[in-house]
């Protein structure tokens, strides 16, 4: 499973979010619904080159 996978499938069945709604969260959303809330929010981990163009030509731009 790949890590985008994952994380859908995570804001799925913990967060009850739909997945198109998944999609239009933007980083820091994401941070906010899974860090926990004594976690500080520092800038978010690089997320691999690899992993950016899989989802870019899985779910482009309109």
């Amino acid at each position: 499973m790949t890590e985008w996978a994952a994380m859908l499938r995570f804001a799925v069945r913990e967060c009850h979010l739909r997945p198109a709604d998944f999609w239009r969260l933007s980083w820091r959303e994401w941070l906010w619904l899974t860090v926990p809330p004594s976690a500080p929010i520092l800038s978010p981990p690089a997320l691999p080159r690899e992993v950016f163009e899989t989802m870019k030509k899985a779910f482009p731009d309109d």
